[in-house]
């Protein structure tokens, strides 16, 4: 297997407008070359939204992770999660002879 790119080597990111720009090209890539829906909206719903927690101190239902207390530690910025989605996306180009 290929090495995987560094990415603390990598440019910061830019704003978040250009993030989601890069989010919907690479996901529009994603679906040209017959990746399942499942496995993008899977990535995305880990990547942006919260768990399922229906009890204990930090309840929620899926609510994109910037929107909870700081405190949760569920919590990320907007520029992460989405940043963190593209990298999951990214590490999909790793696999070889991966099922469609």
């Amino acid at each position: 297997m290929n090495e995987l790119f560094d990415f603390s080597e990598a440019d910061p990111p830019g704003s978040l407008d250009e993030i989601d720009a890069d989010r919907r090209a690479v996901r529009k890539a994603f679906r040209e070359a017959d990746v399942a829906d499942t496995i993008l909206q899977g990535i995305e719903r880990r990547a942006i939204r919260s768990g399922r927690r229906q009890t204990g101190q930090f309840q929620s239902n899926r609510e994109p992770r910037w929107r909870l207390a700081t405190a949760d530690p569920q919590y990320g910025t907007e520029v992460d999660c989405k940043i963190i989605e593209l990298r999951l996306l990214g590490f999909l180009l790793a696999f070889s002879n991966a099922l469609r």
